[in-house]
């Protein structure tokens, strides 16, 4: 006999949508994880004659993705490897951990070990949700399924995971959609096209729409922060820092407009994208320590006299008579190269390291309610992506991770001014996982397969029919940003018309981001990766 069931409506959920404030920040990275059940029969009376699955032996089942926490382990660059194609991709670990492991309540026997071999000693965490993040739960259950589904199931879900239970009649996919778009800043719209041959579907929506801390490269009317305002400037007095350099200094005058007028880069030849520039210097070159005072002294003051002795020098002390003073115009000299060393400027917050394989760049996103994010991207220098991708496991983007340098100056080598240039591109994509298919291939097969699912803590005979798993990201000057500045500033000996040169040891390092790159955003302080993947065409210009 058919009960009637209660349905939930989802005006609230609507109105809830229409208020809610669509964010500015220019990272936007949101996905959708979506696990559907689809049940070839449903039993309602328990047959008399049913045997009980508690005498079935598990299998004892291993996998080499098994994690053993929540930081960044090889299940996070599984679907990297799995779908290791020449294409823009981005996907998140940490939705398919979340929904694997509220199946995993459900399910029992080697059903249930399979899944257990991956999820290992994993443990899902809590996020707090606000107006820059958006993580979500929830199980739709079609109204004529509603009694099948177990009530321990139920309150597992919702207790473990904060999942919303909600029932519906599934005779179209606009609630689903609805509730996905609502949980993702309206960002993820339309998800679905039939919900017919389902009866329930598990859902986890992730979305971020976050901002640098600073802008990677200062533009006008800025709201974000940026570091110089603009400008970017660093002076060494009497150093050089070239051959053929007769000031030393760097400066970057930065475009004050819009992404048009960005700097163009040559992206892996193919033609010109949408780039921000960061510069960083830091001078750990003592020049005392390295030639002497004494050694230096007599140096310039021996330049300094044939200087008085030439024409330039006498029209100058003829209105500078002061200057005919060699020794208070040596000794200023002195005072002014000695505050070369420990020189540091940086256009804005970020990280490099400068492998000899890889190259990385990391920058944090701004903390919101404890929550840091740090966006990581890895280009390797010689190797194909996808040859790279192939070969690289969880230990390697670890210790790529570990050797991050900060740009401070104790971060850079002593004995060498450090100069860092480089661009970075913006892009801009979404991908869709080919889920069911990966799953299997890292051991989770029985789940989907009609004669072999054991999801009897869930409801009796069903089996998991659609995965799916969308993502898209964009990556820009305001958000998951890289900052940029430009700075000025003067040299010379106080004398005027004078000038005495050394050249000095120089380290240069390129992070310029010009081939296709892989990259991950992780909590900076769990190290969970919240997303991954791969860069193979940014925005052109």
């Amino acid at each position: 006999m058919e009960e009637e069931k209660k349905e939930v409506s989802t005006e609230e959920a609507v109105e809830e949508k229409k208020k809610e404030k669509k964010k500015s920040g220019l990272l936007v990275v949101l996905l959708i994880l979506l696990l559907a059940c689809g049940c070839c029969y449903v039993m309602f009376i328990k047959p008399t004659n049913k045997t009980e699955k508690t005498d079935v032996k598990t299998k004892d089942v291993k996998s080499e993705y098994r994690m053993s926490g929540n930081s960044l382990e090889n299940f996070d660059l599984a679907f990297l490897k799995l779908e290791n194609e020449a294409k823009n991709k981005v996907y998140s670990p940490l939705s398919i951990k979340y929904a694997l492991e509220m199946l995993a309540e459900g399910a029992d026997g080697d059903t249930k070990a399979q899944l257990d071999a991956v999820i290992g000693d994993y443990e899902a965490r809590k996020y707090d949700n606000n107006e820059h993040m958006s993580f979500a739960n929830a199980m739709f259950i079609k109204n004529t399924y509603s009694e099948a589904v177990k009530k321990e199931y139920v309150e597992n879900i919702t207790t473990k995971y904060n999942a919303e239970v909600i029932y519906d009649p599934f005779e179209s996919p606009d609630n689903i959609n609805s509730w996905v778009s609502n949980k993702t800043f309206n960002l993820v719209n339309n998800l679905l096209d039939d919900v017919s041959s389902n009866d329930y579907f598990l859902i986890n929506a992730l979305a971020i729409d976050m901002n640098w801390k600073n802008q990677i490269h200062c533009a006008e009317g800025h709201q974000i922060p940026c570091i110089g305002n603009g400008t970017y400037h660093i002076g060494y007095a009497h150093e050089k820092i070239a051959d053929d350099d007769n000031m030393a200094y760097s400066e970057t005058d930065y475009p004050y407009g819009g992404i048009e007028n960005f700097p163009a880069l040559d992206f892996n030849g193919v033609g010109s994208v949408n780039s921000a520039e960061v510069l960083a210097d830091f001078n750990r070159y003592d020049i005392i320590k390295d030639l002497g005072e004494d050694k230096i002294r007599s140096e310039v003051t021996e330049a300094y006299k044939e200087w008085l002795a030439s024409e330039d020098g006498k029209m100058y002390v003829k209105y500078t008579p002061e200057a005919a003073n060699v020794e208070s115009a040596v000794n200023e000299y002195i005072e002014e190269i000695k505050t070369n060393y420990g020189k540091a400027a940086n256009s804005t917050d970020f990280l490099l390291y400068d492998g000899e394989d890889v190259k990385a760049f990391a920058k944090d996103l701004e903390e919101y309610n404890g929550t840091t994010l740090q966006y990581v991207g890895i280009m390797p220098k010689e190797k194909a992506l996808t040859d790279y991708v192939n070969d690289i496991k969880a230990d390697d983007i670890n210790n790529v991770i570990s050797n991050l340098k900060e740009v401070k100056i104790d971060s850079f080598k002593e004995g060498v001014a450090t100069i860092i240039r480089g661009y970075i591109p913006f892009f801009k994509f979404e991908y869709e996982l080919k889920l069911m298919e990966d799953l299997k291939k890292l051991g989770i097969k029985d789940v989907f397969d009609e004669k072999k699912s054991n999801l009897s803590k869930l409801s009796e005979g069903s089996t998991i029919n659609k995965a799916i798993h969308k993502a898209n990201i964009e990556f820009s000057n305001d958000g998951i940003k890289a900052a940029a500045a430009t700075a000025m500033g003067g040299y010379g000996a106080a004398s005027g018309g004078f000038e005495y040169l050394y050249k000095i040891p120089v380290e240069k390092i390129d992070i310029t981001f010009d081939k296709p790159y892989m990259y991950i955003i992780r909590d900076k302080a769990t190290g969970e990766v919240w997303f991954a993947g791969t860069v193979y065409e940014p925005i052109k210009k």
